[in-house]
């Protein structure tokens, strides 16, 4: 592969262009969402543009961060027989990027994987944000050692604030909170623009207010989490506004966290994004518990359970496990009836609810009425899922 392939990159855009000009403005601090996406979408429609790897990259993280991920598909599918052969090694990263940005953390992890194998640098910076996020700082970390970042740093300087983020959340990881802190402040001094279509950079305010929390220094927390939220009204997106109500609900105590932590859990519902949802509903659940709601608490401990579940992701889990053992009895599961123990081990065994009927001397629709109270319970969408998780049959 050419040096252009290999670090797509590393080929100079045009400085005039849309593109350029939409980056250069989130740099200098700007936050008009409006115009930057239609500057985007005037670079995507010159051919000069699409043709250039960085035009393009700059064009798609500007949709990308601004949500409109269903123009970003459009554009890449349109693409997608491009004779330009570094166009043609961008795109799977672009989709990947795509992917992780929705909350699909495994989804990004499998595009992304095959893509370091072959040398794409921005393909492996994505990668370590990805292990990070999966709970997976080991493998962070190794990538890191191992990978020769230093061609993609040489050419975007805004990488190193990447990597300043990732050593940040390490450090964080493995209760390291000052160090922490140390790199997540210094990551806000690079510029964000030319990777907008990262978590770590469009966040990094929010990053840096959590871990100004974990260090103890909560003055420093609320107003970073101020600034994230400014930048979320200004450029608008429902993963943005949904990550700086998190944000703010964990630093600032003013009797405003159950909401929104809600406001924050239907934003991240809305967009898909699953990996949010469940660090977003665990939180919600622990306030609602302690509120003295334990049945709304119960509704989102299971619901959060269920999304690490699907993403894998033993540190969700673990997070979900400790914070239900902190709170003990407030939090206990409805128990199910004999009767619906009963039935829901017999369609865990496999039996059709005809056979369950006639085991037990029920009519089907008592059997299908009496499962229906088990997937409530449990917070269970159907059978499929009650045969495919280890539910609390209790």
């Amino acid at each position: 592969m050419s040096k252009e392939e290999d670090v797509p990159l590393a080929v100079l855009g045009h400085e005039s262009c849309a593109a350029t000009r939409a980056l250069a403005a989130v740099d200098e601090g700007g936050h008009d969402r409006v115009a930057a996406v239609e500057l985007a979408e005037e670079a995507l429609a010159s051919p000069s543009c699409t043709e250039n790897v960085r035009c393009l990259w700059r064009a798609m993280s500007i949709l990308i961060s601004a949500g409109e991920v269903a123009s970003a598909d459009a554009h890449l599918l349109r693409l997608s027989d491009s004779r330009v052969p570094a166009v043609v090694a961008l795109l799977p990263v672009l989709r990947a990027q795509i992917t992780r940005w929705i909350g699909d953390l495994l989804g990004a992890r499998e595009q992304l994987t095959p893509l370091v194998g072959r040398g794409r640098g921005m393909a492996a910076l994505s990668l370590v944000e990805v292990h990070l996020l999966l709970g997976d700082a080991a493998k962070a970390e190794q990538l890191v050692e191992e990978y020769d970042f230093a061609a993609i740093i040489a050419e975007v300087p805004a990488a190193r604030g990447v990597l300043r983020s990732v050593h940040g959340l390490v450090n964080l990881y493995q209760d390291r909170y000052s160090e922490g802190l140390e790199h997540c402040l210094a990551a806000l001094r690079y510029p964000a623009g030319e990777l907008a279509s990262s978590f770590l950079v469009v966040q990094r305010q929010g990053v840096a207010a959590l871990a100004a929390m974990a260090a103890g220094q909560p003055d420093l927390a609320a107003s970073l989490a101020r600034q994230q939220a400014a930048s979320a009204q200004a450029w608008g997106g429902p993963i943005n506004l949904g990550w700086s109500l998190y944000v703010l609900a964990l630093v600032q105590d003013d009797g405003k966290q159950v909401e929104r932590l809600r406001d924050a859990v239907d934003l991240f519902e809305f967009a898909g994004c699953r990996m949010h949802l469940c660090e977003a509903s665990r939180e919600l659940a622990v306030r609602l518990a302690l509120g003295g709601d334990p049945s709304g608490a119960r509704h989102h401990f299971e619901r959060a359970s269920r999304l690490a579940a699907e993403l894998n992701s033993d540190m969700l889990a673990r997070r979900i496990a400790v914070s239900e053992e902190g709170l003990g009895t407030v939090v206990a599961r409805t128990p199910l009836t004999e009767q619906e123990r009963r039935i829901a081990w017999l369609a865990r065994d496999g039996l059709s609810n005809k056979e369950i009927a006639a085991r037990i001397g029920l009519t089907v629709r008592t059997v299908e009425f009496h499962l229906s109270s088990v997937y409530r319970k449990r917070n269970l969408s159907g059978r499929r899922e009650l045969l495919a998780r280890n539910v609390d049959l209790s």
